[in-house]
């Protein structure tokens, strides 16, 4: 089996291809292009609503007042400020956040909207027309239940990790580093969406996996109520974010799907679904760095081959002096070097089921050879011709499965802007 660091490779792709949940300073239209090209993606897992781009907040004087808005949106465009405190829409007076949710919601993109603000001591009225956006099923719902003024505390979790060809303690590892990577760039997120709403708290991540480590429900999943139950009442949750990861290597996509589950009935209220091709030029500078260390690590062993191939062409051909010397020369030095070099050919990484594909002819190519030179050994052992023609037609096998990898290798290395010394 060839020894992979999937990983290391996976971990930094992850990074880049999940960093949008990262907090960064993004104009509407920039935040709406990325969110339309998710929901095209993944049709099933969103829905289409109206968009306003303001967050409303119950301030301590028990006001609906505007905590956020984002640049380029239709509240900024309509010249809403943070600050401003909603008393009527569409001619309705507000009285919950859950009101004004519903109206909102009611609506179809592009409608347009009258409210009624005040500002100061100043009531003003404006008229606005909605956007459109495709919002992930789960997080409206979790928008929805905070609206209704329900006390959402949530503890976010990996609860499975699967790749296609990752032995159990590389996808451990891996799924280590999505917990702490991927749980905290959503905690983030709903932080920044949610803040100001007090009804809305995420459980200290470093409590909850002291606990969920305890339970062993990392390991073994969060299957039944009991379990649920017992979570809950132990972190004083009230809901569970569940992730279950998949990568596939082939196809370069990120699997997620999240379940919003609620404890103390064990229902699961919302489930999404995701799908994300890892970032193409990540791709590109990730494999220039290991198609670099990969060939680094041959580089080591490449003395052992030639050695042993070198020894090899001076007791054949024209270069043939007897039966004992080249019997001498394939014990002492062709068959324990090569030896070597096909030991360690076996044990060299291949990050990336492209450079596997090539490297597994290598192998084949070197295991030809060096089965070729212990048949020739027994052939002169036993003076036998007809093993002696065995072992040159393993030699040409060989030959040619090395051809093949050569030629491959330095396509693939051409590919990404590399070149063989």
């Amino acid at each position: 089996m060839i020894k992979r660091i999937i990983p290391a490779i996976l971990i930094a792709l992850i990074i880049s291809t999940l960093g949008n949940v990262e907090a960064k300073t993004k104009s509407a239209d920039e935040w709406l292009r990325e969110n339309e090209k998710m929901a095209e993606d993944n049709p099933d897992s969103f829905v289409e609503k109206p968009y306003l781009g303001a967050n409303i907040i119950v301030n301590d004087a028990g006001e609906f007042e505007v905590a956020s808005i984002l640049p380029g949106s239709p509240a900024d465009k309509a010249r809403i400020h943070t600050g401003d405190v909603v008393v009527e829409i569409e001619g309705e007076k507000i009285k919950s956040r859950y009101q004004a949710f519903k109206i909102y919601f009611s609506k179809h993109p592009n409608d347009f909207v009258s409210t009624k603000i005040k500002r100061g001591n100043k009531l003003i009225q404006k008229r606005f027309q909605l956007g459109s956006f495709h919002v992930l099923y789960m997080n409206h719902v979790i928008t929805e239940l905070i609206y209704k003024e329900i006390p959402i505390r949530l503890v976010v979790f990996v609860d499975d990790f699967k790749s296609e060809k990752m032995n159990k303690q590389d996808a451990d590892r891996l799924k280590d580093f999505i917990a702490s990577y991927w749980i905290g760039s959503l905690e983030s997120s709903f932080i920044r969406a949610y803040r100001g709403h007090n009804n809305f708290a995420i459980v200290d991540r470093m409590r909850s996996e002291a606990v969920l480590n305890e339970l062993k429900f990392q390991a073994s999943g969060l299957i039944g109520d009991q379990s649920r139950s017992k979570l809950g009442m132990m972190l004083g949750a009230t809901h569970l974010l569940s992730i279950n990861a998949a990568i596939s290597e082939s196809q370069m996509i990120i699997y997620l799907t999240m379940r919003f589950i609620e404890v103390e009935s064990g229902k699961v209220i919302a489930t999404s679904s995701i799908k994300q091709e890892i970032n193409g030029d990540t791709k590109t500078k990730e494999m220039k760095k290991y198609l670099t260390k990969y060939y680094n690590e041959l580089s080591k062993l490449i003395p052992y081959e030639k050695d042993a191939v070198s020894a090899y062409s001076q007791m054949t051909g024209s270069s043939y002096k007897s039966d004992e010397i080249f019997h001498y020369t394939l014990i002492n030095t062709v068959i324990p070097k090569y030896e070597i070099f096909v030991q360690g050919l076996r044990s060299v990484t291949a990050p990336t089921e492209e450079i596997e594909t090539i490297h597994r002819l290598y192998i084949e190519g070197a295991n030809a050879q060096f089965e070729a030179f212990q048949l020739m050994k027994l052939s002169l052992e036993k003076q036998d011709k007809l093993l002696f023609n065995s072992a040159n037609e393993k030699i040409r096998q060989g030959r040619e499965k090395i051809e093949e990898y050569r030629t491959k290798l330095k396509v693939l290395l051409r590919k990404y802007g590399l070149e063989i010394k």
